[in-house]
């Protein structure tokens, strides 16, 4: 009688299995782990099966001793889990878990100065983080950074812990950008006697520290010398220099006048200030030397002065031009060659000559004009030539002015 044995051998697969970790950031309502987001780390095997240990030999004895509660589990910071994956059978593998557990950080970003001038910079720090998030440069991770801003700019970062935990909301701070201040400060020229309104101008918040000691937004000085004022907005502050100049009074020392009526004023300038100039006395005034229709044969009132000021140069000049031609009828039309305008004026001389150089006619200051007569008798009509000398009052230089004078005598 001979006896057998039957044995049958299952095979099976063992699943797939990695080494993996799984990281929690905590929050005030959020502290445990849940075990089952680790398992497509661990592995994909389909129908694998997973049991968590907290120790190594447990895992190995594959015993009862796992844990049950997979999804609220109260692990530590770098804790080592050993977790046992099978297909259901007898074939299993071993996997550890790595359980990264860090306070979610609270990002907190301050500065010294939340306003500033434009133009300048703030220092901003950030903190809660090991490494921070900023909103605006990507590149930037570092908590302190300083900014210029050239408008007013809302900048964000969020804290980075050391296991990579973000902070749920980013920290802000506004940086406002307070308008730059200006000011259209001018000086100028002043002659003895003269007060000058120096205004800094008015701004938002603007307050005035003057070198004179005043704090309001103009002052009125009389005394030349470089002014500053330093302007102040509750942020910042800037400082303004002007001058103000002791003016010379301009004198003329030239004057071109032409038969047409036009006259050019040349004036000295030694305080280089604006000049002005009038030829009725004061009555108007232009900023253009040249004048149009102006008189001939007349005194005119010429005044120069720097603008803004009392300082004027004053000068009478007569407008000389020599009749071409008297008719000594007694019409009171043309009848007499008239120095008397020019007479005064030094060095004076003028003559009359008949064609053959003989002096028909000296002017002097009790008889200033000629009427066509030569020792009380009338002479006949002819070509005369005049010659007449005198110092120009405007540049103090001899003027000569020589022509012809038709002589008509009624016989």
């Amino acid at each position: 009688m001979s006896c057998e044995a039957t044995i049958t051998i299952v095979g099976g697969t063992s699943p797939t299995v990695q080494n993996a970790e799984l990281k929690l950031c905590t929050t005030p309502s959020l502290t445990t782990f849940n075990l089952e987001t680790a398992k497509p780390l661990i592995s994909t095997t389909q129908g694998a099966v997973f049991r968590f240990y907290a120790n190594q030999a447990d895992a190995q004895a594959q015993n009862n001793s796992y844990i049950t509660n997979l999804t609220n589990y109260t692990g530590t910071d770098g804790q080592i889990l050993y977790v046992l994956v099978s297909n259901g059978a007898f074939c299993s593998k071993i996997a550890t878990l790595t359980l990264r557990k860090e306070e979610t950080p609270t990002a907190v970003l301050t500065a010294p100065r939340l306003k500033i001038c434009a133009g300048e910079s703030v220092l901003l720090t950030a903190s809660g983080g090991v490494t921070y998030e900023w909103g605006d440069a990507a590149a930037a991770t570092g908590g302190i950074r300083t900014v210029s801003p050239t408008q007013t700019t809302t900048y964000t970062v969020y804290a980075i812990g050391a296991q990579g935990c973000k902070s749920l909301q980013p920290a802000r701070i506004t940086i406002e950008v307070v308008p730059a201040i200006v000011s259209n400060l001018k000086g100028g020229h002043i002659c003895q006697g003269d007060k000058i309104i120096l205004d800094a101008g008015s701004g938002p918040g603007y307050t005035y520290q003057w070198s004179s000691g005043e704090t309001s937004q103009s002052i009125t000085v009389g005394t030349p010398g470089v002014y500053s004022v330093t302007i102040s907005n509750g942020v910042c502050s800037k400082e303004f220099k002007t001058e103000v100049i002791k003016a010379v009074i301009p004198e003329v020392i030239k004057v071109d006048y032409n038969e047409s009526g036009t006259m050019i004023i040349t004036a000295s300038n030694p305080s280089n200030g604006i000049l002005e100039y009038s030829v009725d006395n004061g009555v108007t005034w232009q900023s253009s030397n040249v004048f149009n229709n102006v008189p001939k044969n007349k005194i005119i009132s010429i005044r120069v002065r720097v603008k803004y000021t009392s300082c004027v140069g004053f000068l009478e000049f007569f407008t000389f031009v020599m009749k071409n031609v008297i008719t000594p009828n007694g019409d009171n039309i043309n009848d007499t060659i008239d120095f008397s305008g020019v007479v005064n004026y030094k060095d004076f001389s003028g003559q009359v000559f008949d064609r053959y150089g003989r002096e028909v006619f000296k002017a002097e200051k009790i008889r200033p004009y000629w009427d066509g007569y030569f020792q009380g008798k009338k002479l006949p009509t002819s070509t005369y030539w005049y010659q007449v000398t005198f110092e120009d009052p405007a540049s103090k230089e001899l003027t000569v002015k020589t022509g012809w004078i038709l002589l008509k005598n009624i016989e």
